[in-house]
């Protein structure tokens, strides 16, 4: 008996993943979302599911590899020249400079550019330079976006947070531990750097850790309110 080659796409699935401070969980009467998703990577078919997320669901860790069932991309942010093609997409004419700095400061999001460069049409009469001397890269539907997910962090990730904000550099594991005040066992900061490394609120290379620049101004912002 032949079985069909299906594809599912489950979009935005950090919809239904709990806001209670663990991260990849599933919210109350979703958690058969999790076990479809195991069962899936866990039988023999030649099926795919394609899964978006802005969070990592849990359980699949054991199953995540190269030559495994689940695989799993990271996508990055668009390149200079793709950055362009949105900005002339909405009507801007920027120049070589004002498409680096706009792509820097939101890490080549599609999204963030797209909303920037609508505030930047409607608010700054379609000049880049005008909205970067204004000194906030945070439009509105960015922070609230940024807000969604500050609010799910737990009260170790979030101090990690405030600490590559103020430090402003990359920093390490053992860096961030001198830099924190409160005593903590490396094992719960190695957990905390994870969470952070699943939500796609911070960036790693080579044992080192950091912001993007649009991250880092919210987090300044909310540090100073606080």
């Amino acid at each position: 008996m032949k079985f069909p080659n299906n594809l599912i796409v489950l979009d935005n699935i950090e919809s239904i993943l709990d806001s209670d401070k663990q991260v990849g969980n599933y919210r109350q009467g979703y958690t058969g979302y999790g076990q479809l998703l195991r069962c899936i990577g866990d039988t023999l078919h030649q099926s795919s599911v394609l899964v978006t997320s802005r969070e990592k669901p849990r359980g699949l860790n054991a199953k995540e590899g190269e030559n495994l069932p689940v695989r799993l991309l990271t996508l990055k942010g668009l390149n200079y020249s793709e950055g362009e093609s949105i900005l002339k997409q909405k009507g801007l004419s920027p120049s070589v400079s004002e498409i680096n700095s706009l792509v820097e400061c939101y890490g080549g999001n599609p999204l963030a550019l797209k909303i920037a460069a609508t505030t930047i049409v409607d608010l700054f009469a379609g000049s880049i330079t005008d909205f970067l001397q204004a000194g906030t890269v945070l439009c509105n539907d960015i922070f609230d976006l940024l807000h969604q997910q500050f609010q799910r962090l737990s009260v170790l990730e979030r101090q990690v947070m405030y600490w590559l904000a103020i430090n402003r550099e990359w920093m390490s594991i053992k860096e961030l531990q001198t830099n924190i005040i409160d005593i903590i066992k490396q094992r719960d900061l190695i957990a905390a750097l994870e969470s952070l490394v699943s939500r796609f609120l911070i960036e790693n290379q080579a044992g080192k850790f950091t912001q993007q620049p649009v991250v880092m101004e919210y987090i300044t912002e909310e540090l100073i309110e606080k």
